[in-house]
């Protein structure tokens, strides 16, 4: 659902009260594993970010042969 995901929205979608949301976030850890799921993605994006600007960097300027 997104950064403005919130149960109160998870439970309009599924059609669920937002008492049994919050009782299968507490149980599932839905804040801790959503916020590890976030920071994995974080971590994708910077290494495909790294490997760019290094194919970049030896396309530009190639390291001279020793």
């Amino acid at each position: 659902m997104g950064p403005t995901r919130s149960l109160v929205k998870v439970g309009r979608e599924l059609g669920k009260s937002s008492q049994l949301v919050e009782r299968w976030s507490t149980k599932w850890n839905w804040v801790e594993r959503a916020a590890e799921w976030g920071d994995e993605q974080n971590r994708k994006h910077r290494r495909a970010q790294t490997d760019a600007v290094e194919k970049m960097n030896e396309r530009h300027a190639p390291l001279p042969p020793r």
